[in-house]
Parts: C-alpha cells; structure tokens; sequence
C-alpha cells in the first residue's frame, strides 16, 4: 500500500481571503488474502475559497474531484459547491434587537451515475429581548427569543427524479435565569412550529407531500450548593410533539409526550476523608407512545483515590416497565 498526502492554507493576516488545497494519492495491490482482494488506486484533489466581503456579507465556494480504479472499473467522482450568508447589522426595534439574513447554497454532484444539481435558500429574521431587575440585587435576568424563517430546498438530475421543497418555521423561547441563595435556577419554556410542503416528478407524474411538526417543551431546573463539601441538582424536562404527514392522500398523525426527571446529590468528602466521595443519582423517563419504555435508575456510588490508585464501588436499581434489576460494580483503576 503507498498512500501520499500534502495540505496548503493560504490565510493572510490583512486580507479577507483564505485559500486551501490538498491531495492525496492512495494505490494498493490486491492479493487472495486481503480483505477486499482488489487493486485500488486513486487520486483525490479538493480546494476551498473563503471570502469575508464585509461584517455582513460572506462567500465560499469549494471543488473536489476523486479519480478511482477499482480492479480496472473506473468511479470518478467531481463536486463542485457554492455559498453565501448575508447577515444585517443589529437594530433596535421596540426595545428589542431585530437581525435578518439570508443563506444560499449550490452543489453540483457528477458521478457514474448521475449528475445531479442541489441548491437550498433560507431566509429568516429574529427578535431578542433581556430584562433584568432596576435595582440589580441578584443575578436575574428574563429572556425572550421569536424567530421566523422560509427555506427552499431543490434538486434535479440526469436520472434523479426532480424534487421541490419549501418550508416555513415558526420558534419562540422564553428563559428565566437566577442566581441566588447559592444556587443557580433555569426556566426555559419552548415554542417551535414546523411546515413544509414538496414535490417530486418522476416519468410525468408529481407526487405531492405536506408534513407538520408543532414542539412544546419545558425545562425546570436548579443547583444548589449545600455547604462547602456537598450539593444537590434537579431537573425536569417536559416535552409535547405532534407530527402530521400528508403523503400520497394518506394521513398519519402522532402525538408524543415524554418526560425526563433528575436529582443528584453529592459530597466531596465524606466521614470528613479527604478524596471520598458519594454521590446518589436518580433518573426516571416516561413516554407516551405505545409500547415505549419507561424507565427508572438510583445509582450510589462510592469512591476513594489515592495517588495514582482510583477505587469506586456502585449499586444501581433499574426498573424498566415494571421489571427489577440490581447491579452491584467494583472498580479498581491504576493510572500510569
């Protein structure tokens, strides 16, 4: 097997311009008692441009091509890939902060099955708000994002069946940060709304599909330190989704929820031991769906390291859908 790589970057430091290249030369010999017993040889070139036009505007393009034997058969792969991000400056709006921006891509795939044409476009803007107390007597602050979006996704080839895709999401969150008392607390509420609608064309007939997804979740959650050498944290997350798809006259709707809970006590030196530490997990998990499995693990662990040696001693109870497990673990490690 001989195989030859080499890599250039060409980054000046005052200059919006960054070029890269490579390639790689790979050849092996095939034998009865290889793997796959095939001659294989192949060339592989790539390079990349990246240009900063200004803070807001950026361009990349990029080109790849394999050149590949395999015992005689030629698969030659090209790619050749284009991009754009344009972004606006932020701006004040009713006391929030407004951006817009717009993302384009376009990838021209040839290959010896087909040649194929992708190309993707999204534009979107977003709101964002923070509030915090007048008088700033704890760290509190209250959190608002809203951001709405419009995607188009394309792609037609040789003998790939053209397809068209637009896409319409909708997302607010709204966070709750505080710390106090020795402790941190998060509550996050999640708002997401999802649509779509494409077609295909395929020997002059269209296939036609719509599909919906609408997300709830909420998250709660707190640490809490209990003195210098123990602390406590707990979460909660909550999630509702509800997926409709439209394909072909066939309807099929699904609603899931699922719900995560976590409480994890520790202390980093117990019997006043320097370097022993306990610590008590537990983790439960319940979906709606049928035939799911809920489940729910208490694991304690104990462990002690001294120079070099880390020992630790664990038991856990499991139990999924109303059946027990017990697992007892010892664990001796020696570091070098």
């Amino acid at each position: 097997m001989t195989q030859l790589t080499s890599n250039a970057f060409w980054r000046p430091d005052d200059y919006p311009l960054s070029i890269t290249a490579g390639v790689r030369i790979f050849s092996s010999a095939g034998s009865s008692g290889s793997v796959s017993g095939s001659d294989i040889s192949n060339l592989a070139l790539n390079s990349g441009v990246f240009y900063q036009v200004n803070q807001n505007l950026r361009l990349d393009a990029s080109f790849s091509s394999l050149y590949q034997e395999v015992s005689g058969i030629q698969d030659d792969v090209h790619r050749q890939a284009g991009g754009l991000l344009y972004q606006t400056d932020l701006a004040e709006l009713y006391g929030f902060m407004y951006q817009a921006y717009l993302d384009g891509n376009f990838v021209h795939k040839v290959d010896v099955d087909d040649d194929v044409y992708d190309w993707s476009f999204t534009l979107g803007h977003g709101l964002t708000r923070s509030w915090w107390p007048a008088e700033r007597t704890s760290m509190t602050s209250l959190r608002l994002n809203v951001n709405q979006a419009l995607g188009y996704v394309g792609a037609a080839g040789e003998k790939l069946a053209s397809r068209a895709l637009v896409r319409v999401d909708h997302s607010a969150s709204l966070s709750f940060n505080q710390q106090a008392w020795g402790g941190n607390s998060l509550a996050q509420l999640t708002l997401s709304d999802s649509r779509s609608s494409s077609s295909q064309e395929e020997a002059g007939t269209t296939a036609d599909r719509s599909f919906e997804q609408q997300l709830v979740n909420l998250q709660l959650s707190r640490d809490q330190d209990l003195g210098r050498r123990s602390s406590i944290t707990g979460d909660i997350t909550v999630q509702y989704v509800r997926v409709r798809d439209d394909q072909a006259a066939v309807v099929t709707e699904n609603d899931t929820t699922t719900s995560t809970g976590r409480v994890m006590f520790q202390h980093y030196q117990m019997l006043g031991v320097p370097r022993l530490q306990f610590s008590s997990n537990y983790i439960v998990s319940n979906t709606s769906t049928e035939g799911a499995i809920d489940r729910a693990d208490w694991e304690n662990r104990l462990s002690y390291m001294i120079g070099k040696m880390d020992t630790s001693v664990s038991y856990r109870l499991t139990d999924t859908n109303s059946r027990n497990y017990d697992l007892l673990y010892f664990r001796l490690m020696r570091r070098f």
